[in-house]
C-alpha cells in the first residue's frame, strides 16, 4: 500500500511525532548560554562548536529524512551565537561588528536553506496575506511597550559612541543601526518560524510550534531575567500560531524587526535609558495593588490583540472559493 510523502502540515507517523531527543537539545542550549557569560568567550565558542559538530552528526546518521532535516535546520542557532561570540574578539568598531553578524547569520541562513532545498515562499517569506502584514504594524506600541515593562533594554547607543561620531554623521549612524536592528529582527524570525518550525512540523506536528517558541526564548536564557524569557516564550508562540494558520513569516517578522526598533531605540530616547524594568519601577510609587492592576490590564490588552490578530489572519488565509 502506497502511502503518500509527509509534507509541513502532515506529520509523520505516531513514534516521530513528538520529535525524540530534538526537545533535549533545548535545555542543552540553555545551559550553554548560562555557562558561556560565566566562563568567557574562549570556553563558549569550544562548548558552540562542539554543539554544532553534534547536531552535524545527528544530522548525518539520522535514519528518518525528517530528523536529519530537523537536526540541519537547529545548527543555525550554535551558528549565530557562534557569530556573537567570535566578532568581539576581533575588536570590530560596534557597527561594523554588528553589520558583519548579521550577514554571518543571513548567509548561514542562505546555506541551510540550500542545503533544505525550501524556497522564500516555503518558509512563507511571500506576500500571501497583505492586509494582515499591515494589521501586524498596528500592534508595534504595544508589543514594545510590554517588553519595556518586563525587561529593561541593553543600552545599545552608549554616550561613547555618539560622542566619538562626528555631530553630522550621529543621526545617520543612528539610522543604521536601526536598520540593522529592524533586520536582525526579522532574520531571527525567518530562522525560528520559518526554518526551524517549518522543518519541525512533519516530525512533531503542531508541538512544533511549542517548540519553535521555547527554541527563540532560550537565546535570552542567559541574558534576560525570568519575566522577559516568559514574555518572550509566549510572543513566540503566538507568532508560530500567527505563521503556521496564515501560512506567512513576514508578517511576524516586520512586527518582530519593528518592534525592536522601538523597545531598543524608540523608547529608551524617549524615557531613557532604565536601570530596571521601566514601567515596573515607574508604577512603584502608585502602590501595588494599582501597579499589579495596570499590568494584569496591559497584558490581557495585548493578549486580546494578540488573538484578534491570529483569529483575522486564519481568516484571510482561508480560500475564498
Amino acid at each position: 500500500m502506497n502511502t503518500s510523502p509527509a509534507t509541513a502540515s502532515t506529520p509523520e507517523p505516531r513514534r516521530l511525532s513528538v520529535g525524540g531527543s530534538f526537545w533535549l537539545y533545548l535545555p542543552l542550549f540553555a545551559a550553554l548560554e548560562l555557562a558561556t557569560p560565566r566562563s568567557g568567550p574562549l570556553l563558549g565558542v569550544v562548548l558552540y562548536v562542539s554543539l554544532l559538530i553534534g547536531l552535524s552528526l545527528h544530522s548525518s546518521l539520522a535514519r528518518q529524512e525528517s530528523a536529519a532535516r530537523l537536526a540541519l535546520a537547529l545548527t543555525l542557532l550554535p551558528l549565530v551565537r557562534l557569530l556573537t561570540l567570535v566578532l568581539p574578539l576581533l575588536a570590530l568598531p560596534p557597527l561594523l561588528g554588528y553589520l558583519a553578524m548579521l550577514v554571518g547569520s543571513a548567509l548561514a541562513c542562505a546555506v541551510v536553506l540550500l542545503q533544505l532545498n525550501l524556497r522564500c515562499s516555503a518558509v512563507g517569506l511571500g506576500l500571501r496575506v497583505p492586509v494582515l502584514h499591515l494589521l501586524m504594524l498596528s500592534s508595534v506600541p504595544g508589543l514594545a511597550a510590554l517588553h519595556f515593562a518586563f525587561a529593561a533594554p541593553a543600552a545599545l547607543v552608549s554616550s561613547e559612541l555618539v560622542s566619538s561620531t562626528p555631530v553630522p554623521a550621529a543621526p545617520l549612524a543612528l539610522l543604521v543601526l536601526g536598520g540593522m536592528l529592524f533586520i536582525g529582527g526579522m532574520l531571527e524570525e525567518v530562522i525560528l518560524r520559518g526554518v526551524v518550525q517549518t522543518v519541525a512540523l512533519p516530525l512533531m506536528g503542531r508541538r512544533a510550534l511549542i517548540f519553535g517558541a521555547l527554541a527563540g526564548a532560550m537565546l535570552y536564557v542567559g541574558t534576560a531575567p525570568i519575566s522577559a524569557l516568559l514574555l518572550i516564550g509566549l510572543v513566540g508562540w503566538l507568532f508560530a500560531h500567527i505563521s503556521y494558520h496564515t501560512g506567512s513569516v513576514l508578517s511576524v517578522a516586520l512586527l518582530r524587526g519593528s518592534t525592536n526598533v522601538l523597545y531598543l531605540l524608540g523608547l529608551p530616547a524617549l524615557l531613557g535609558p532604565p536601570d530596571a524594568s521601566a514601567l515596573l519601577v515607574a508604577l512603584v510609587p502608585l502602590g501595588m495593588p494599582t501597579a499589579l492592576l495596570v499590568l494584569v490590564l496591559l497584558v490581557l490588552m495585548s493578549l486580546l490583540l494578540a488573538w484578534v490578530l491570529v483569529l483575522f489572519g486564519y481568516l484571510c488565509a482561508r480560500p475564498t472559493s
